[in-house]
Formats: structure tokens, C-alpha cells, sequence
């Protein structure tokens, strides 16, 4: 398959009426149900559930356990971090040996997932081998932290598996961040790479947003060393991801370019359609964990983005 173009929708009434499968995850968020219950489970015709192995009895993970087994079209796939993209590919393949519709419309709420989760989604439609078009709708619900969280405590950096890009050959490496709240840990990351020119973009969900306000004075430190500073729109995954091509297509083919994004859902999302269209980025992953668990409640405003896949 290969990528054709982004879209960014305004509401879920310009979405799909059906779909011939919904992917959803059962975190330990409040939100992680949110989407299914504003649509409805009839708009799917089949609805696939990844639950993540640990943390079964933390904050809300028993209530959307029960919300989705309640469902019963509902089909569960849990994951463990170890093999999990050859678990959705095998499902994803196997439910297309089952799929009949001119057109395969996937429904992908993202917003409690991992990000090796929805990368793995999108591995899986451009390596797919059909003869009709794939468009899959990922959906990000905002959220609101319900109280402080405790900081990203870094276990390894480490490639995003199939956004591994190009590494040898090049005389010096850029890096590209995209910033959030954990300021300490991203400067743990930078340290480790140490590239030899750096570029930073932060959310933005309007002019002077306070929450992007708050992001650049967490990460100063950062924005000082860096070339240059962009605001990406938080929700609208279209225009985000043209200004990204647009920076990355400015720095010189002769550096090795890595990707760290350390943002939003959204912003993690956008950096891997970048990857895909740029098959050189390397995507890292800045694994890591937070001693305790934060509610985070849907707060109303989404990111709704159609990916086209065609035939080649």
C-alpha cells in the first residue's frame, strides 16, 4: 500500500457512518472509553479491544474492562510489549481474510494506546498487499489530568520497530524534539544523543495557548540550544503535518536526522506519517515509566485524522 495523503476532520459527523473495525484500548484512564461510548458500538462492525498485560486493578482499568466485555461484538487482544506488532499484524491479517468491503475503513481511538501500538496499525496498512484502498480515522480524545503526575523516569531510548530510517554514512546528526511537561527527562535524552544541531516544536491549541506557554518555559533550557522553535497545532494532524515536512525538509541530506517526540499523542502520531513519507528519520522512543498512575478524564475537543492507503 502506499500513503497517499492526511486529513483532518473537524467532528465525527464528518466521519465514516460505518466501519468495518474499531480498535480501542482498555488503559487505566478514565477516557479510554469515552470515544466508543459518544459513537456507539453499532457504527463498528467488528470491534477489537488491546488490553495492556499490567496494571488490571489501577484507577479505571476495571470499569473499561467491563465497559468493553459488555459489548458483545467485542474481541480482546492483550499485549505485553514483547511481541506485540506480530500480534496486530496477525490480526489485522486475518481480519482481512474476513473483510469484504470495497472500501476498509478502520476506526482507531489512540488516545489511551502506546505509540508502538498505532505505529504498528500504520506499518501493518503500508505493508498490506490489497487491491482495495485502506482509510483509517485515528482519533484522539484531549484529556485532563486530574492531578499532578510524577516525572518520566527514562528506562532506554530505543528505535520505534519499522521507523528505524537511515543511520550510517552521514557526517553529523540533527535531532528533532518535540517538547511536553517532562523536562528533566528530555534533557536526559538530548545528553545521550548529543547531535550536533537541534530543532524543537511544542503543541499549540490556540495563540498563546497556556499550556504551550507552559511547555516552553519547562524545557528554556532546550529552546536556548536549539535553531529554531515551531508551534504545531495540537489537534489538526493536516496542518501539523505539512509544517513538519516543511522543517525536516530544510535540514541538509548529509545529517543523520532523529526524531525523539516527547509531546502529545498527537504529535507522536504526526512525527510517524512524517517517517513514513521521509523513510530516512530515525523515530526514537524514550521508554519509560511513572511511579504512579494519573486519571485523565476527556475533556471534549478531538483530533480526528484520516490516513489514505491505495494500491500501488
Amino acid at each position: 500500500m502506499r500513503f497517499r495523503k492526511v486529513e483532518s476532520l473537524l467532528k465525527l459527523e464528518d466521519a465514516s457512518d460505518y466501519y468495518s473495525l474499531g480498535i480501542f484500548s482498555s488503559g487505566f484512564e478514565r477516557r479510554s472509553t469515552h470515544l466508543i461510548k459518544s459513537c456507539g458500538p453499532d457504527m463498528f462492525k467488528r470491534v477489537m479491544v488491546f488490553k495492556f498485560a499490567l496494571g488490571g486493578g489501577a484507577l479505571s482499568r476495571p470499569e473499561n474492562d467491563g465497559y468493553f466485555e459488555s459489548i458483545p461484538k467485542a474481541e480482546f487482544l492483550q499485549l505485553e510489549g514483547n511481541n506485540d506488532d506480530e500480534l496486530i499484524f496477525t490480526y489485522l491479517e486475518n481480519f482481512v481474510v474476513e473483510c469484504y468491503d470495497s472500501v476498509l475503513r478502520i476506526f482507531v481511538d489512540y488516545s489511551s494506546m502506546t505509540r508502538s501500538w498505532y505505529g504498528a496499525i500504520l506499518t501493518w496498512a503500508r505493508l498490506c498487499e490489497k487491491s482495495y484502498s485502506i482509510e483509517i480515522d485515528f482519533v484522539y480524545a484531549s484529556g485532563r489530568y486530574l492531578s499532578e503526575f510524577d516525572p518520566l523516569l527514562i528506562s532506554e531510548i530505543e528505535t520505534l520497530p519499522n521507523f528505524e530510517g537511515i543511520s550510517g554514512g552521514f557526517r553529523k546528526t540533527s535531532a528533532l524534539f518535540g517538547l511536553g511537561y517532562d523536562q528533566y527527562a528530555t534533557l536526559a535524552v538530548y545528553d545521550r544523543i548529543e547531535p550536533d544541531s537541534l530543532y524543537c516544536c511544542v503543541a499549540s491549541l490556540s495563540p498563546n495557548d497556556p499550556s504551550a506557554l507552559k511547555t516552553i518555559h519547562a524545557n528554556q533550557a532546550m529552546i536556548e540550544a536549539a535553531e529554531r522553535l515551531v508551534e504545531l497545532p495540537l489537534l489538526n494532524i493536516e496542518s501539523a503535518f505539512r509544517d513538519l515536512c516543511d522543517l525536516l525538509m530544510s535540514i541538509g541530506r548529509d545529517s543523520h536526522v532523529v526524531v525523539v517526540p516527547m509531546g502529545p499523542k498527537t504529535h507522536v502520531l504526526v512525527t510517524l506519517l512524517v517517517a513514513i513519507r521521509m523513510p530516512w528519520l530515525t523515530c526514537l522512543h524514550a521508554k519509560g515509566f511513572r511511579p504512579q498512575p494519573v486519571q485523565v478524564e476527556a475533556t471534549g475537543p478531538l483530533s480526528i485524522a484520516r490516513i489514505y492507503f491505495s494500491p500501488d
